[in-house]
Order: C-alpha cells, then structure tokens, then sequence
C-alpha cells in the first residue's frame, strides 16, 4: 500500500487549488506530506502539530542533534519568527523565494520543537505547490530533504511513494522536476554569512548579493 497521490499541473487551475487546500487541511490536521520544491522533495509537517514533528524524526532516521527547518510564505513570516539582522536583509530580499536556507537566532519558543535550541533554519521555497500551501496553512511547516538519512535525496513524487509508502500520507505530484541540488545553507547569526552547506546559490553569488547596492 501507498501514501495519497494528488496530481497538480503547472496551470494551477481551479481544481489544483482545491486539491492543494485539501493538503493544506491535511498537513494541519498532522499529515506528512511528500512536496516538491525547486531543488529536492520534501518531506513536511506541521510546526504546530509535535505528533508529526515526531513521525517524520522516525521515518527520517536522523539524528536528534540535526533540526528540521521551516518553510515560512514570506520575509515579514521570517522575521516573526527569527532574528534577522539589518544587513542580512537586503540579501534575503534578493535571493527569496529560492533555493536558500538561512540559520538565524530564533525568537519563538515553539521552534524548538524542530530540534534546535536557540536558532532555526529557514526558507522561502520558489515552487508554486509549497508557496501555495504556505498560503494555506496557519504558521511555518517543518522542511526536510524527501530521503532516509544517510541516502540520496529523491527528486520525484514516484520516488517518494516507493520509499516511503504509508509512512508519509499524501505525496504531490507536480508537472516538473526540482535541479537536484539541494538548497545552500547559510549561518547568518554573524556579521558575515557563513555557507554550512553549498548548493544552489554560491558563496560568489551571496558575496555579490551583499556588494549591491
């Protein structure tokens, strides 16, 4: 047996909003769902729901030292929830939504229940089913890479579903493949950005993002 597939096409037409709400409700009521974004596949839960938050630190395998980020819609979202430092602000307004992922002194309790202490990793992703979704649901959702830890990330909702199966309840499909790169992380709790991860911006292109101005 298999997770649900919803199937969503580039157009977004009536009916792929109305799917996709039935996502939203779902990743609300404590789904985990299967999305896919411009690098890799999530895997997504609800912040608000530590049932999920739970299932998907079990299906993942990862260890408790390595938190989950968060999808936020927006940047005013990002600054609820995370200190964002004056001169990291024009960088985010260039390169969000993206394929970046930013590590930031958090200013809410409630994410700690991703797993780190004092900071969150977050993102606004450029895909159209996850932003879409973030319009839909009350709060971030938490964000992980769609794989086992220690394996390759998947890149489609097909992949995801054999993996997984059951384990994650709803997988979208959408009409395009993510890069594969996955998303670079990038400490800004400093006064300069520190890249934890490579991926799809470059330290050059955070670099001449800072220069502009």
């Amino acid at each position: 047996m298999s997770s649900t597939f919803v199937e969503i096409s580039r157009e977004l037409g009536p009916g792929d909003m109305d799917a996709l709400e039935g996502v939203a409700r779902r990743i609300a009521d404590g789904a985990l769902a299967g999305l896919p974004t411009e690098t890799v596949f999530g895997l997504c839960a609800s912040i608000h729901r530590p049932d999920a938050l739970d299932r998907l630190t079990l299906i993942k395998g990862r260890p408790e030292d390595a938190p989950f980020a968060m999808f936020v819609p927006d940047l005013a979202a990002a600054m609820e929830w995370a200190e964002v430092p004056p001169w990291a602000v024009r960088l985010l307004r260039e390169v969000w939504p993206g394929p970046l992922t930013v590590v930031l002194q958090s200013r809410r309790e409630e994410t700690r229940a991703l797993g780190a202490r004092d900071t969150v990793g977050i993102r606004i992703p450029a895909h159209p089913v996850p932003q879409q979704i973030l319009r839909m649901v009350e709060g971030p959702i938490a964000a992980t890479s769609a794989n086992r830890s220690g394996k390759p990330s998947l890149l489609t909702a097909e992949a995801v579903r054999a993996e997984f199966g059951l384990e994650v309840d709803v997988v979208v499909r959408y009409a395009g493949d993510g890069t594969g790169l996955a998303s670079t992380v990038v400490d800004l709790c400093g006064d300069r950005p520190k890249v934890l991860r490579p991926g799809g911006i470059s330290e050059a292109q955070l670099e001449a993002y800072l220069r502009r101005e």
